[in-house]
């Protein structure tokens, strides 16, 4: 039991004020109005051992004569703070509100007093000071003022330990009028306060943010489903807020507490980098970093230089991995190794300028797969006297045990496979593998926790007839001398699984169940085995993607990328598939089903698939009919590939680097049913063998090349499809040779009328011949741009011309009955493209004469000729569009028929464009 000190009597206003440090005590205050002074006592914190508690320094502070004004605070250096404001009157001077500060330092000393603020009274008066306190969002301290005027205002003031003043604002809080009042101001712990109101009609009380400038920025969030009229809540270090509500729905008897996290991201600290202070640049290692065991050196770097060690310490603690309880305190450091300051802890500590250095025992960071926390405390380092805000960060450790582990693997017998996969409970698999290592420990005559073996973590031997199982052993290095290192452990370990029966193994009945045949050898060091392999790897990528550039130099509408980097990592990936499972199926059994059920049955869909969208496009698009039957060779290829992938479909129609092979020229909706189906075949193929691979990576005991480059091009693979899929859906624009506007149409109705009224469909490739109404006529579907055709001469010959052409020729045919000059024009499109060794051209395809019907009569005589002709453009122009309709077309008919009746000609023109 602890007596406190009642200073003969005469204290009033008792108050104790906590330290923010778990070691740092706190200090006992009193008012005596008789000396208007603070008399004080600190005294140390509990003792861990009894729990006393002793008095260590006492003093007191006069001048006080406004204890209302008066708000006492720890600081950031283990010691306290205490500010007050009073009504200054001279004779010399004018009246003013004076507000000084005090500092008790840990060892008990007294400095001040300060002016921090000075304000005439003919405006304003101080109406209280509600919250001072460390000011994290820079260095020093802040304290709000509470100004009574014509308004309701505030005063935010910086200030350091030395009196200084750094910075100095006023500001209102909207949300105070005259219906409410403020109850109180809590400090946030990055920055910034909460002002609590309370509304004088029903008592409840809210919170509202705002920075130390004046800014607002939210209220505290706490459900509003309740009321806190019994104003008690409180503020986390994290910024949680917590509240005890109540309400008409809560028992008399009953307490709920609620929580808000909504400041847990507020921070106004100035440059914050992730540390959540000012003054910290950058550590090494950084922030959530994932480190080997055995780090021996912390490096933080401060925004100032002149930094000099201070009275705090760097605490680093391992976080409890069950979330109960404590977590481990692993070292704690001084700065300095003596109260001043002046010296660092026996070297551990070197300063350089802005640098700070912590040299570590390899043993700290020894535990493998762990998190620890580094921090600093806010008094550990100082400037100029004025101690830096601290912070604190988390860092990782890899799975492993220690430094120099690259692992040994050890083979259970058929007997000891089959007891180990007979366990089921997690915790009893834990029990197993703990004590396999404490018998290997005691065999090779260890302390206890250098041997660690990951429960998680086995595969089958696929070197042998029955099932036997694989574990990883890793060995931690020791700063012992009477212990051997991880090398000799390794060796010494595995002479005795070979030598079973004469060795130290077995001791026990775990060591029974290793196999002498197997020994324990070293896990292989990936890139010292497969370096040459993964320079391989790198080379053919950056050959790949240097082909398609000069793909793309060569004709940028195609579709280069895709089809020269990403389609041959897919053949890749199919080929490394057959090998992983072929290889490594074994090493793990639901490895080996799952992988086979997800490369065989995307297959079977794939055909399936496959099948469908090509007999559209050849059922739909002349122009896919065409390429086929002119690239036989190149479509049954790929009709193949579609077979292991969908996306050769994409290859098929990409005319990558201008290869006329590569240019199926599908329509615009076969291209998205094609895309469509490859999203549709991703999600059933490539998201469940990556999520395979990662697995099988995450369990398997031996690391190897293949199962890790699967994994790569399996992840490769799939962000390529997803961002391909995204493109070519809804933002690629084909290129003009790269598509079809024209389907293939059945006009098996022999609709002539509607032919020659240009209503009807585009004839088929295939020569036609119709007789309807007495005219007959005969075509082939072709191409031109712009072709105007005459007959001036009256020659029966009819040119076709075009300006830019390298070739042209004549469509002619004879004319029965008067000569009649006429002149017609039309606007069509390329659908059909020819290879020349020499040069594209422009070819008049096929010119068709059709058959004379005369009808004779008493008086009259009439023929009618019908020629229907189609030209090609291979020149690679620009689709045409009809300027009476502005429809882009890829093929016109003209038919042209001359009609004589008693000497009079009668020439009628009919056109159809598609």
């Amino acid at each position: 039991m602890t007596v406190f000190n009642n200073f003969n009597g005469l204290c009033t206003n008792p108050k104790i004020i906590n330290s923010n440090y778990d070691d740092g005590g706190f200090l006992y205050t009193c008012y005596k109005q008789d000396t208007a002074s603070i008399v004080w006592t600190s005294y140390s914190a509990p003792s861990i051992i009894d729990g006393t508690i002793k008095e260590k320094y006492s003093g007191e502070v006069g001048n006080i004569t406004r204890y209302d004004l008066t708000y006492m605070f720890p600081t950031e250096g283990r010691g306290y703070a205490i500010v007050n404001g009073f009504l200054s009157n001279t004779q010399s001077t004018l009246s003013q509100w004076v507000v000084l500060a005090n500092f008790i330092t840990n060892d008990g000393q007294t400095k001040g007093t300060f002016v921090i603020f000075s304000q005439s009274t003919e405006t304003s008066a101080i109406k209280s000071i509600p919250r001072c306190n460390i000011a994290y969002q820079l260095y020093g301290y802040s304290c709000i003022l509470y100004i009574e005027s014509t308004e309701k205002t505030f005063i935010n003031i910086d200030f350091t330990s030395k009196g200084a003043v750094l910075n100095s604002q006023m500001f209102n809080v909207s949300q105070l009028n005259n219906n409410n009042q403020l109850y109180d101001v809590r400090n946030l712990w990055k920055g910034g306060e909460c002002f609590v109101i309370t509304e004088q009609l029903d008592q409840n009380v809210r919170g509202y943010v705002y920075s130390n400038d004046g800014i607002y920025n939210n209220t505290w969030n706490l459900p509003d489903t309740y009321t806190y009229t019994s104003k008690i809540f409180g503020i986390f270090p994290d910024n949680t807020v917590w509240a005890i509500a109540t309400g008409s729905s809560i028992a008399a008897n009953q307490w709920i507490t609620v929580y808000s996290t909504a400041l847990t991201t507020y921070s106004t600290v100035q440059g914050d980098t992730g540390y959540g202070s000012y003054s910290i640049l950058s550590t090494v290692p950084e922030r959530n970093a994932v480190i080997k065991p055995g780090l021996d050196q912390i490096t933080i770097a401060y925004v100032m230089s002149n930094i000099e060690p201070s009275t705090g310490y760097i605490t680093i603690s391992q976080k409890n991995p069950n979330g109960i309880g404590n977590d481990f305190v692993r070292t704690k450091i001084p700065a300095s190794s003596s109260p001043s300051g002046t010296t660092n802890n026996a070297n551990n500590v070197t300063i350089n300028g802005s640098l700070v250095t912590v040299k570590l025992e390899d043993y700290i960071f020894d535990r493998g797969n762990a998190t620890y926390v580094v921090k600093i405390d806010d008094d550990f380092v100082e400037v100029n006297g004025q101690n830096l805000i601290g912070g604190s960060w988390q860092v990782s450790t890899e799975p492993g045990s220690g430094k120099n582990e690259p692992g040994i693997i050890i083979l259970l017998t058929p007997d000891g496979t089959k007891n180990y996969l007979e366990i089921k409970k997690k915790d009893d698999v834990k029990t197993y593998v703990n004590g396999l290592s404490d018998e290997i420990s005691r065999a090779l005559a260890i302390e206890k926790g250098r041997i660690f073996i990951p429960y998680e973590r086995y595969q089958y031997n696929r070197n042998t007839r029955e099932d036997q199982i694989l574990l990883r052993v890793d060995v931690k290095d020791t700063n012992m001398p009477d212990q051997p290192s991880s090398n000799a452990l390794r060796n010494s370990l595995d002479k005795a699984v070979l030598s079973k029966g004469t060795s130290s193994i077995p001791i026990g009945p775990y060591t029974e169940s290793l196999d002498s045949t197997y020994g324990s050898p070293e896990s292989p060091h990936l890139w010292q085995r497969y370096r040459y392999i993964l320079i391989g790897v790198i080379i053919g990528l950056f050959l790949l993607i240097l082909f398609a550039l000069i793909a793309r130099k060569k004709f940028q509408g195609g579709r280069n990328f895709f089809t020269i980097v990403v389609f041959p990592l897919i053949l890749v990936d199919f080929v490394l598939d057959i090998i992983v499972l072929a290889v490594h199926g074994r090493d793990l059994k639901w490895f080996f089903i799952c992988g086979w059920v997800f490369f065989l049955v995307p297959i079977l869909f794939n055909i399936i698939i496959s099948w469908f969208l090509i007999d559209y496009q050849l059922n739909h698009s002349k122009p896919t009919e065409h390429w086929w039957k002119e690239n036989p060779r190149t479509a049954l290829g790929f009709t193949l590939l579609s077979c292991i992938d969908l996306e050769a479909l994409n290859v098929v129609s990409s005319r990558c680097a201008g290869y006329n092979a590569l240019n199926a020229r599908f329509t615009e909706k076969g291209r998205k049913r094609v895309l469509i189906s490859i999203l549709f075949i991703t999600f059933i193929e490539d998201v469940p063998q990556l999520i395979i691979y990662a697995l099988y990576q995450k369990y398997i005991v031996i690391t190897e090349i293949i199962p890790i480059l699967v994994l790569s091009s399996s992840c490769i693979i799939l962000l390529f499809k997803i961002i391909s899929f995204i493109y070519l859906m809804f933002i690629y624009k084909p290129h003009r040779t790269l598509t079809s506007t024209v389907d293939k149409i059945d006009d098996t109705n022999s609709d002539t009328a509607s032919v020659e009224t240009g209503g009807g469909g585009a004839p088929t490739s295939e020569t036609t011949a119709r007789r309807q109404a007495g005219v007959t006529e005969l075509g082939n579907i072709g191409r031109s741009s712009e072709t105007r055709t005459d007959d001036d001469n009256n020659d029966n010959e009819i040119k076709a011309e075009k300006a830019g052409l390298t070739k042209g020729g004549f469509l002619a045919g004879d004319i029965y009955g008067e000569k009649s000059q006429t002149s017609k024009q039309t606007t069509e499109e390329k659908i059909v493209e020819e290879d020349s060794s020499e040069e594209e051209t422009f070819e008049e395809k096929e010119i068709k004469y059709t058959e004379e019907q005369q009808e004779t009569g008493e008086q009259e005589e009439t023929t009618t000729t019908t020629t229907t002709y189609i030209t090609e453009d291979v020149s690679g122009d620009t689709t045409e569009i009809n300027p009476n309709t502005g429809i882009s077309s890829s093929q016109s008919e003209v038919t042209e028929t001359v009609t004589t009746e008693d000497g009079d000609t009668t020439t009628t023109i009919t056109k159809t464009f598609y």
